[in-house]
């Protein structure tokens, strides 16, 4: 986990999301990939982004966190399971 990961969801908070994504999934609203997320983010659908702590392209994350921010779209960084 990358320690600018922020904010990190603790555990009893990644269970309650991991059980949104389940239902976003069942329900078939879940976007999937960062490309995805800024589009949602420019369509005005995004509600929620969830990342994982440990991606690869940190740059992306602080930029799609800050482009959330001015969306008014809430963010949370999630363990990766």
């Amino acid at each position: 986990v990358n320690p600018k990961a922020y904010p990190l969801a603790d555990a009893v908070l990644t269970e309650k999301i991991l059980e949104l994504v389940k239902q976003a999934v069942s329900y078939k609203q879940m976007k999937k990939g960062a490309n995805e997320a800024t589009k949602a983010l420019n369509r005005g659908l995004a509600e929620f982004i969830v990342m994982a702590a440990d991606a690869e392209r940190w740059r992306f994350c602080c930029t799609c966190r800050c482009y959330a921010r001015t969306k008014m779209c809430r963010m949370c960084l999630s363990d990766p399971r």
